[in-house]
Parts: C-alpha cells; sequence; structure tokens
C-alpha cells in the first residue's frame, strides 16, 4: 500500500509519481517555475517561458515524444492559469 500511494494510488497509469522523473514532480517544478517567471520583467518572464517550452517541446525530444507531449501541456495549462 505504501509504494501504491507512492505511486499515486492504484493503476497509477501516465499519472503516477516515479521520483524525479514523474509527472507529477515535473508538473511541481513546471509550476515553481512559471510562478518565478510570473514575478518578472515581461521581457524576462517571456524569455523564461520560452525556455521551458522549448526543453520540454516533443520534437526536440524525440526518444521521449508522448512524456514530452504531456509535458508541453501541463507548462501551457500552467501558464494560462498562473500567468494570463
Amino acid at each position: 500500500r505504501e509504494r501504491e500511494r507512492e505511486r499515486g494510488g492504484a493503476g497509477g497509469g501516465a499519472e503516477c509519481d516515479a521520483g524525479v522523473f514523474g509527472l507529477g514532480h515535473i508538473k511541481k517544478k513546471i509550476e515553481e517555475a512559471v510562478q518565478e517567471a510570473a514575478g518578472l520583467e515581461e521581457s524576462e518572464r517571456k524569455e523564461k517561458i520560452k525556455n521551458l517550452r522549448l526543453r520540454w517541446h516533443p520534437d526536440k525530444n524525440p526518444v521521449l515524444q508522448e512524456f514530452a507531449t504531456e509535458v508541453t501541456k501541463i507548462i501551457n495549462d500552467t501558464i494560462n492559469k498562473l500567468i494570463k
């Protein structure tokens, strides 16, 4: 049961938290980065957001394309929620 809880419950699927490579951990880090960017001047904020999007763009991560696509969705959702 302890492991199930760590993975986000039974049958965690793609949403399960697998340490630093899990979507849960990455989502938390993205939210922190976007929150930090939100406090910057517009030009600096745009640069940070651009770098974050480029780092996780599916075309830049062909081996992890599906994962990068999910992370890109998280980035866009977080930006829309926190900045726009």
